[in-house]
């Protein structure tokens, strides 16, 4: 049974102090999910956090008092995409929908400051629950999809301050009329992992698959099990694929065998002389990668950030698709290699494979269109200010 509109999870409560500030975060994504937590983890000792993530069940607010209501979607946050949102529709996104904004207003009074985590939607949505707003917009770049008319209109009405990603767009923005500044991008925060997953060997190289953290993972994982296999018998690789901890093992186990592998006690996927292992250690694996193949958005960025070279193509579902891959082309520039099909991409890992100097020039490019790590915690000390100069 779902619990009350408006309140923390049962198993999430917290006792608050009253004299302290109140912060809602609001996010909408896997990634933002991932910076949204982060955020109130650092705030925590001075302030009272709850979160609201409105794709999914919010995993990474784990141990944060959650509103509700909280449901996955089909789409998996890809809604306005053509099937995508037919499926979302029919499985209910409009009474969720209706749900969550009744939640946020419920909201008005009680916090201090709301921070949405996200694109625009994230942004109005938050603004439902009254009082000031700061926007974490983690969604959009002037380097490859620009804020339009509509995302200034909201952010000029709502938005007490916006945080962009890079510097660029956050000139653009208050060339707008919008009191935007840029503090790192958020995304480089949130990668885990330590040093390595210990994938490493003198004797080969490693390629890391990531299928997406949503519901198109699911069917990408069979596209990148056949590329898996045409790179594992032309060179020496040890291959790793990121399970996001958002999906179903039972799932991707089903579609892994049924694309005519086998799974081992110890993940590790079988097919032939092709292994495969699956891991949840996103972080660790991509630091290990000397190439990775990513159908995915937020975790190609993040790759890309800590100098991988990242190969693509387009997906079957709704997330990748050739025009995504355009405008991700635009955000990464070269440290991406966009290809139109799995075979092409097999061949340009190969390539890779065997240019290393290629590799550290896509790696450079990548660190650089994405920025050094340390933006939330600049992030929160912001939020602290604004929170100590409202209190007087």
């Amino acid at each position: 049974m779902a619990k009350r509109a408006g309140g923390p999870t049962n198993d999430q409560r917290s006792t608050t102090n009253d004299q302290q500030p109140s912060v809602l975060i609001v996010s909408n994504g896997h990634g933002e999910d991932a910076v949204g937590a982060k955020l109130a983890a650092i705030l925590q000792s001075r302030a009272a956090v709850t979160g609201y993530p409105l794709v999914g069940t919010g995993g990474s607010y784990d141990g944060i008092p959650r509103l509700q209501p909280l449901r996955g979607l089909p789409s998996g946050g890809f809604g306005a995409r053509g099937r995508g949102f037919i499926a979302d529709v029919r499985a209910g996104a409009l009474d969720l929908w209706r749900s969550q904004r009744r939640t946020l207003r419920a909201q008005r009074g009680r916090a201090d400051l709301t921070v949405a985590v996200g694109d625009t939607f994230c942004l109005w949505m938050a603004a439902a629950a009254g009082g000031p707003v700061m926007c974490i917009a983690t969604a959009k770049s002037s380097r490859h999809d620009p804020h339009g008319w509509l995302d200034v209109r909201i952010m000029r009405r709502v938005a007490a301050r916006v945080f962009a990603r890079d510097e660029q767009t956050a000139h653009d923005l208050r060339t707008r009329g919008i009191n935007a500044v840029c503090a790192g991008n958020p995304l480089m925060d949130t990668i885990g992992g330590g040093t390595g997953a210990g994938l490493r060997r003198p004797d080969r190289h490693v390629v890391v698959l990531l299928p997406g953290s949503r519901e198109d993972a699911y069917a990408n994982l069979t596209d990148l099990l056949r590329l898996a296999a045409v790179v594992a018998q032309q060179a020496p690789v040890a291959v790793a694929c990121a399970i996001a901890p958002g999906l179903d093992r039972r799932r991707v186990t089903s579609e892994v065998n049924e694309a005519g592998w086998t799974t081992d006690h110890d993940d590790v996927v079988r097919r032939g002389e092709a292994r495969v292992m699956l891991t949840a250690d996103f972080g660790g694996a991509i630091r290990d990668a000397d190439v990775v193949v990513a159908l995915a958005g937020t975790a190609s960025e993040q790759a890309a950030g800590i100098g991988k070279p990242v190969v693509a193509f387009p997906g079957s579902g709704s997330q990748v698709t050739p025009r995504f891959l355009a405008a991700q082309q635009r955000l990464l520039g070269d440290a991406l290699v966009s290809t139109a099909t799995w075979t092409e991409a097999a061949a340009a890992v190969l390539r890779l494979l065997r240019a290393p100097e290629e590799r550290l020039q896509r790696g450079s490019a990548g660190r650089l269109r994405m920025g050094p790590p340390g933006a939330i915690d600049r992030i929160a000390g912001e939020i602290l200010r604004h929170l100590t100069l409202a209190a007087g």
